[in-house]
């Protein structure tokens, strides 16, 4: 990572704006400033997160909203005859089926004390997560960044067209390629929305991943990532929980993996921190081979 300055910022600010380039949570332990993955269901100490069941009637009032816009570079409109955007959302979902759920061990904001979700899980379906990524994945994104060798703005693109490009210019190839997977990331989980508002739990916190039980309807998707929770205290209604949600996706890509794998290029006009197997397109468009889905 190159320096960068905290300028007018708080130091929580500050964590928090070098995470968002990485899709990643922020948080200091230990005299150090801990990235953790975003949307893994996961403590910043890597371990597991409970899981929070939660059934219809346990919420005062709910609302779900999907987006027909794909994750990028392409609008998604929907086929004439084929139901309206809601009953689209739930293959927007990562296709893990839970057959059997054991609710005795299920999370409620009645238990005390709250134990950790044990799925009993007889049998998994779940798609290979390429093929899911290639099904998904539709559109290409486009970064820029400045190359101070050459002095000229480069690309770096993943994916096939049509492309969505990203307004900001980045600093180098690396950050280019963070930023192509972090958006990838939060707009394929960002294409559903869950929000409800529930009798207080201090327990529920955010990161972890919430599973409707059933779903509360069959065209909305069952798992979810919390995405901020508000707790509220106040004379008139009493202490109450609420929920902002966004889709648990288990195919995204890892953002500080991808920059991990940067190496330089033969070619010296790409930049030191050029991925394997990159190549000069000409005109200072680097194309990512390997990355098309």
């Amino acid at each position: 990572m190159r320096h960068i300055d905290q300028t007018g910022e708080s130091d929580m600010a500050f964590a928090a704006r070098l995470a968002a380039e990485y899709d990643a949570v922020p948080k200091p332990m230990d005299s150090r400033l801990v990235l953790a993955k975003r949307g893994e269901g996961k403590a910043t100490t890597g371990e597991m997160l409970p899981v929070v069941a939660i059934h219809e009637r346990m919420c005062s009032s709910w609302d779900f909203k999907y987006s027909a816009r794909d994750e990028a570079g392409e609008a998604q409109g929907l086929t004439p005859g084929e139901g309206d955007d809601q009953k689209a959302a739930s293959a927007a979902q990562n296709p893990e089926t839970i057959e059997e759920y054991d609710e005795e061990t299920s999370i409620h904001m009645d238990e005390s004390p709250l134990r950790s979700l044990a799925r009993s899980e007889k049998t998994l379906k779940k798609q290979d997560k390429v093929e899911n990524q290639e099904e998904e994945k539709k559109g290409g994104v486009i970064a820029t960044y400045h190359d101070l060798r050459s002095g000229e703005k480069k690309e770096v693109k993943t994916g096939q067209a049509p492309f969505h490009e990203l307004k900001y210019t980045y600093h180098n190839q690396s950050e280019a390629v963070a930023a192509i997977a972090a958006y990838r990331n939060k707009s394929s989980r960002g294409k559903a929305t869950f929000s409800c508002d529930m009798g207080g739990d201090p327990f529920i916190q955010t990161e972890m991943k919430l599973i409707q039980v059933p779903p509360f309807r069959p065209y909305i998707p069952e798992q979810w990532r919390i995405k901020s929770v508000k707790h509220r205290l106040d004379t008139a209604g009493g202490y109450t929980t609420s929920i902002e949600c966004e889709l648990f996706n288990e195919a995204q890509e890892n953002t500080a993996q991808n920059v991990i794998n940067t190496t330089p290029d033969k070619d010296d006009t790409i930049d030191d921190n050029a991925p394997p197997h990159a190549y000069d397109e000409g005109e200072g468009v680097i194309h990512m081979e390997g990355e098309d889905t």
